[in-house]
């Protein structure tokens, strides 16, 4: 995901096996050669536990999961006079039960699997094992909890949940509807001098808003995964290092133990990964004007308000009232020059 604009803004349970015979009855001897990842060990000694295809593994996808929250473990994430809230569980802690398939974190990790299989195809044709890891059924996948509170009982205007409910305000009160949108458009500092909505407060536009906060982090994720960082004894970038396929040997040489070194493997990783996520994000936030302004002047949250300023205008305009009793004659409610100071923040995704 990029962002255009003119700113820096960095955006099964495992199934019971059969007995590995093949890894200790064999006759004649073996071959060893040594690598980076130990011994290995040349021939059949790992292909009974040959991938279902020969396909080399997509790379790992690592995304944010929202969970719509406004209490977390008895902490009301509202805080006086928000809208909405997003907060991110860096400091969850990790447990990992060594008898498990299942690697656990108790925050900010949601629960995922580690699988193993042995592709002769990996390491240029040496031969490696691949690890499935997946997350609540999706392969190739981890997932990063973010709360999202809406705390829409602190806002005391009538709140427009869906463009349905536009058709229910009065004729008196749609240009001041106008307006009070328009007035949406930039974040609503407690120190700022600008006027704020009067009557009604988009809901959308609050979802969009966190919205758009999650997406940021997403890039951020992106951003770290081509950080380079020495682990497991190599220096490699994120996304690098969560491509591992150790050969076949040491600790290597049945499906049990190599999905045992793969879960600590992985473990260690994510740990690792997440603290640097964590610098990563604080560094973008750390400027909390301008972490919101970038947020609110989004074109997502920006075409979220002209769709629905849009939206009410076509309702008034297909009644074909005579101009002398449409609501929207002589509604001055769009302010292009008093949003120019705010332009600078304009951004937008591209996927």
């Amino acid at each position: 995901m990029r962002i255009a604009g003119k700113i820096n803004y960095p955006i099964q349970q495992q199934k019971p096996l059969k007995e590995n015979t093949a890894a200790y009855c064999f006759i004649g001897e073996i071959d060893l050669q040594k690598t980076s990842d130990g011994i290995l060990m040349v021939g059949d000694e790992c292909d009974s536990y040959g991938c279902p295809s020969i396909l080399i593994f997509p790379p790992l996808k690592i995304k944010a999961k929202p969970i719509y929250e406004n209490v977390v473990k008895g902490l009301n994430l509202c805080y006086e006079n928000s809208a909405g809230v997003m907060v991110i569980p860096f400091d969850g802690k990790f447990v990992s039960p060594a008898y498990s398939s299942l690697i656990y974190d108790r925050d900010f990790f949601v629960q995922y699997e580690v699988d193993a299989c042995f592709n002769k195809l990996a390491n240029n044709g040496n031969g490696g094992w691949q690890f499935l890891i997946s997350s609540e059924g999706e392969d190739h996948t981890i997932k990063l909890n973010v709360y999202v509170a809406l705390c829409l009982d602190q806002i005391s205007l009538t709140k427009i949940t869906s463009k349905l409910q536009l058709e229910t305000i009065p004729k008196d009160y749609v240009c001041a509807t106008l307006i009070d949108f328009e007035n949406a458009r930039p974040y609503p500092f407690l120190d700022s001098k600008l006027p704020l909505p009067k009557f009604y407060h988009l809901v959308d536009k609050t979802i969009i808003h966190e919205h758009v906060h999650k997406k940021f982090f997403e890039i951020d994720i992106k951003t770290v995964l081509d950080h380079k960082k020495i682990f497991n004894g190599k220096l490699l970038t994120y996304a690098q290092h969560f491509k591992y396929n150790p050969n076949c040997g040491n600790n290597f040489t049945n499906l049990i133990s190599a999905i045992n070194e793969g879960k600590n493997y992985y473990r260690n990783l994510f740990k690792m990964f997440a603290k640097d996520l964590e610098k990563e994000n604080n560094k973008r936030t750390s400027d909390f004007r301008k972490n919101e302004n970038y947020t609110q002047w989004n074109s997502l949250v920006q075409e979220t308000i002209t769709e629905y300023q849009k939206a009410l205008i076509k309702i008034w305009k297909d009644k074909n009232l005579p101009p002398n009793e449409s609501p929207l004659t002589n509604c001055k409610y769009t302010f292009k020059d008093k949003w120019k100071a705010f332009y600078k923040w304009k951004n937008t995704f591209e996927d």
